[in-house]
């Protein structure tokens, strides 16, 4: 799932009419600006560099995402978090939100509009924890579990078959990178450790921390 630790389910565009004419225009902009065939081809000997090309496999990925639940919106009724959801709850019933975001590796509030939505549509059936009364428990309607049971047409299907064509320590090296890039991208953790500003020969101060350069 496109979701960054934190924040909001970035690929759930669903089928906003803004959203969708913001990228219609900005593909018909790339696809007539005569420019871009000024610019070259990405050759070996002008390349891109780890990073940019990584980001870049990165970004077209998150595109196909987005296209892709919104295929899936108008198809199903959901978009691909909320179908992740249902798949999540279909297979772990009377799972509560904490346990969902912990799952998805969201923060929890990230969740709570998406959750609303799926029970305003009676895609999920939303209980109350018998010990905790505070506590929502999610299971799957009738409605749900039809959406559950789909399996063409899905990012799970498209990934079933990709994955497949690809060598089982290719999909694990990717995952573990895929990890440490979640890690480091987390609120607190990416940025660069601080350097130590050098000490001031011929002090006689005592205590206090030293200052760090910003």
């Amino acid at each position: 799932m496109g979701a960054l630790p934190g924040g909001k389910l970035t690929w759930d565009t669903g089928t906003d009419p803004e959203k969708i004419r913001e990228e219609q225009d900005c593909m018909r902009t790339v696809a007539t600006d005569s420019s871009s065939e000024d610019i070259g081809p990405i050759t070996a000997d002008r390349p891109l560099g780890n990073v940019l090309e990584f980001l870049r496999a990165l970004w077209g990925v998150n595109h196909a995402l987005e296209s892709s639940s919104r295929r899936m919106k108008a198809r199903l009724g959901v978009t691909g978090p909320e179908r992740m959801v249902v798949r999540l709850v279909g297979r772990y019933p009377m799972i509560s939100a904490g346990e969902l975001a912990r799952i998805l590796r969201v923060h929890p509030s990230t969740l709570t509009g998406l959750l609303k939505r799926l029970v305003a549509r009676g895609v999920l059936s939303r209980g109350v924890d018998s010990v905790d009364g505070r506590r929502a428990l999610f299971t799957l309607t009738n409605k749900g579990a039809a959406v559950d049971r789909v399996t063409g047409g899905t990012v799970e299907a498209a990934l079933r078959v990709a994955l497949g064509a690809i060598p089982t320590r290719d999909v694990r090296a990717v995952a573990e990178v895929l990890e440490v890039l979640r890690r480091k991208l987390e609120p607190g953790r990416g940025d660069e450790r601080p350097t130590p500003a050098p000490r001031v020969r011929g002090s006689n101060r005592r205590g206090g921390s030293p200052s760090r350069k910003r």
